[in-house]
């Protein structure tokens, strides 16, 4: 029931945002100036419209609330586990700013190939909607194929930028599972020789473990 409740609400208030957003937005645009229309192509606006507006819609419904729900349950699992064994959760604690760093590292190299990709996008939305506006044009000179090969073209160059953001993502992802394994294991061998010395029982190292897999999850 509070999860109903939690996800209905989230959808309310994300999507009472994004509606908001659409129209400052479209009422934004109405305001400009012709010069800046001139400087920008309607695919482009169309896409910050749309699309991008999506991304928003998206991050605020589910990933914004997740990073509140990750910081919780970061904090919440580094106090139990710290108040079971000290020595342990430092172990388990100390891979924690290497992750963090790594993860920031990451997406700010990999931002401006984000920009990159959206930039193609606009720029296909671009070509769509100029041929569709001038379609009549393009049949009474016969310009059917130069307007499927430029749409190729730009089509091309955007799927090859979002493969190579798949193989930097699957990169990213790779590594970091790599780090988190190893985090694990370290947990495992400190909490094994605590174990073995007595200074924890096998209960609450099998709940240290649990709240260790929650934490670096």
């Amino acid at each position: 029931m509070c999860g109903y409740l939690g996800r209905t609400d989230a959808a309310k208030a994300s999507e009472g945002f994004i509606q908001s957003l659409r129209d400052h937005l479209f009422g934004h645009i109405q305001r400009l100036p012709f010069s800046w229309h001139d400087t920008h192509r309607t695919g482009d606006i169309i896409q910050r419209c749309t699309s991008d507006v999506e991304v928003i819609r998206s991050f605020v419904s589910t990933q914004l609330l997740e990073v509140f729900r990750t910081v919780f349950l970061v904090a919440v699992s580094l106090g139990i586990m710290f108040s079971m064994n000290v020595k342990i959760s430092l172990a388990a604690f100390v891979f924690l700013p290497v992750i963090t760093g790594y993860s920031f590292f990451f997406y700010a190299r990999v931002g401006t190939r984000f920009r990159a990709a959206d930039e193609a996008e606009g720029e296909l939305l671009s070509a769509v909607q100029e041929n569709l506006t001038g379609v009549r044009v393009v049949r009474a000179f016969g310009r059917e194929r130069f307007e499927v090969e430029r749409f190729d073209r730009k089509n091309n160059a955007f799927a090859a930028l979002w493969i190579h953001l798949g193989r930097l993502l699957s990169a990213y992802w790779g590594t970091g599972e790599l780090i988190t394994g190893v985090q694990v294991i370290t947990v495992i061998c400190f909490g094994v020789a605590e174990t073995v010395d007595g200074r924890i029982t096998l209960g609450q190292f099998l709940a240290f473990i649990s709240y260790n897999a929650a934490m670096i999850w």
